[in-house]
């Protein structure tokens, strides 16, 4: 049915294939192709949705994986520039949790991140019929995975981790099976695992 998902976007003029790497300028992450979902959310609203007020967050990429039933969103956050205004700052540990907890909640936005992206595939699938067996089969038999991949060195990595380790359950929504962080340069890895 993922299968029937992709094909419903390319027919649709709703499939723009890009390497994940060409979606972030600058960005060292992955040479794999991925749907830019940005672009997909952008002209869905465009041709499918025009007036509407609010515009929905969505993830920058997408990859479906009908053989093994797997959706993955991927949001791709450079987190260099911050890393070094708080070393020049010399932060206490509960003032970075603080700093990264606000980052991630007020301009990243990761609950509307998060639910938005779901609900768009959701909304597609009704836009085009198909809801009322795509529904069930996505609840019930994808695996939906989130990863937030993050441009930064290993030490700030952990760093970024730990901070996040005591919010962690805060993202495992029931909608997905995981929600993590990792690393811009282990993203070829985690997606052929």
């Amino acid at each position: 049915m993922l299968a029937d998902f992709k094909q419903l976007l390319i027919d649709n003029n709703l499939h723009f294939e890009s390497r994940i790497c060409d979606l972030e300028p600058n960005y060292p992450t992955s040479e794999k192709l991925a749907i830019d979902f940005d672009r997909v959310k952008d002209e869905f609203y465009r041709r499918f949705r025009q007036g509407e007020t609010r515009m929905p967050k969505s993830a920058d990429a997408l990859i479906l994986k009908p053989e093994s039933s797997e959706l993955i969103f991927i949001e791709l956050k450079d987190l260099t520039v911050l890393f070094e205004e708080i070393n020049r700052l010399e932060l206490s540990r509960n003032d970075i949790n603080d700093k990264f907890i606000l980052l991630f909640a007020k301009e990243f936005q990761v609950d509307r991140k998060l639910i938005d992206s779901y609900a768009l595939i959701l909304e597609i699938a009704a836009e085009f019929g198909i809801d009322t067996t795509f529904y069930p089969y996505l609840l019930k038999e994808v695996e939906k995975r989130f990863f937030f991949v993050l441009n930064v060195s290993s030490r700030n990595f952990v760093r970024t981790n730990l901070s996040f380790l005591a919010s962690r359950n805060r993202y495992d929504y029931l909608i997905f099976n995981k929600v993590d962080f990792i690393r811009a340069g282990t993203l070829d890895r985690t997606l052929d695992n």
